[in-house]
């Protein structure tokens, strides 16, 4: 009986052991499948200053959670456009204007292309784990249990173009006090995802046309798409020759930018490279 009961007690331990060091990999794990929406709206208005983009009243660095460059860039570009890149693919976000920020930091206000469908949701863990071993020496006041808070910024332009990014931050319960924070507010770390996905079928379009009438290879230069032409009923596609990109000019020279119309997925003029 003695044994039997040391066992248990053993197998009992092991297994508190295990759930307190595992249940953080088990809960990022559940996430990765499914998480708990807590509201979100769509998006009008961004701001970006200072290696941060604030919208719907969120502040959110561009920092990864382990307070790593992510690698995100977001540039307003001298034809008021503002890009978002990240290794060498490139979303357009839409029209911007330069806004300083507090103490005359460089910032700038921009919003989505007409058409565009942006959205910023709140979401949070559905598994949460113990934190017995987790102290605070400055407030001497820790959390006894934390899950994930997320949020999710996801946009799709007219061109099929897509941007997804995840936010990830940790909330603590800390008894009657219950989770805090309750929402996601600001971080300045955090972004744990940023996926670009380019319009498939525009660049197939501009590729079968400078291969038809150019005979260029598609080798020879890269795609970027730059938001909708001035009529509203095609994407602007640039086709940028490597040797225009290391020019002070990037984008002239012998590159050209395509007119390709959203409902015929087929180029329809061409116009001056910017």
């Amino acid at each position: 009986m003695v044994r039997t009961t040391l066992l248990w007690t053993l197998a009992a331990a092991a297994l508190a052991v295990a759930w307190v060091l595992g249940a953080r990999s088990l809960s990022l794990l559940v996430d990765r499948w499914q998480t708990l929406r807590l509201g979100g709206g769509p998006v009008d208005q961004l701001r970006y200053d200072n290696g941060t983009l604030a919208l719907a009243g969120v502040r959110l660095g561009l920092l990864t959670a382990e307070t790593l460059p992510s690698g995100v860039s977001i540039t307003l570009g001298p034809g008021g456009r503002v890009i978002l890149s990240r290794a060498g693919q490139v979303f357009p976000c839409g029209p911007g204007q330069a806004a300083p920020g507090p103490g005359g930091l460089p910032g700038f206000t921009f919003q989505p292309d007409p058409g565009d469908t942006v959205t910023l949701t709140q979401e949070q863990s559905h598994l949460s784990w113990p934190t017995p071993l987790e102290m605070n020496f400055m407030t001497g006041h820790a959390p006894s249990w934390r899950r994930h808070l997320y949020s999710r910024l996801t946009w799709t332009k007219r061109s099929g173009a897509q941007l997804e990014m995840l936010w990830r931050l940790r909330q603590g319960y800390f008894g009657a006090e219950g989770w805090r924070p309750q929402r996601i507010e600001s971080g300045s770390a955090g972004l744990v995802q940023t996926t670009i996905t380019e319009p498939p079928e525009l660049f197939a379009a501009a590729r079968a046309y400078l291969a038809r009438t150019r005979k260029w290879a598609p080798a020879a230069y890269h795609l970027e798409s730059r938001g909708p032409a001035a009529d509203g009923r095609g994407e602007i596609v640039a086709a940028i020759h490597p040797e225009d990109q290391r020019a002070s000019a990037p984008g002239a020279g012998v590159s050209v930018e395509l007119v390709v119309d959203y409902a015929s997925r087929q180029v329809t003029r061409e116009i001056a490279a910017q």
